[in-house]
């Protein structure tokens, strides 16, 4: 029991760090995107 309880937990931790990454990435796309635009302006 405590052996699966320790993978979940791992598991949904790295599912957390994926998704943190994810939505930093999408940010900071978002950032190089709007800044790119401003300097063509």
């Amino acid at each position: 029991m405590q052996a699966d309880s320790t993978m979940d937990s791992s598991e949904s931790i790295e599912d957390g760090l994926a998704i943190a990454t994810n939505s930093n990435t999408d940010m900071l796309n978002g950032f190089r995107t709007e800044s790119s635009v401003n300097m063509r302006t």
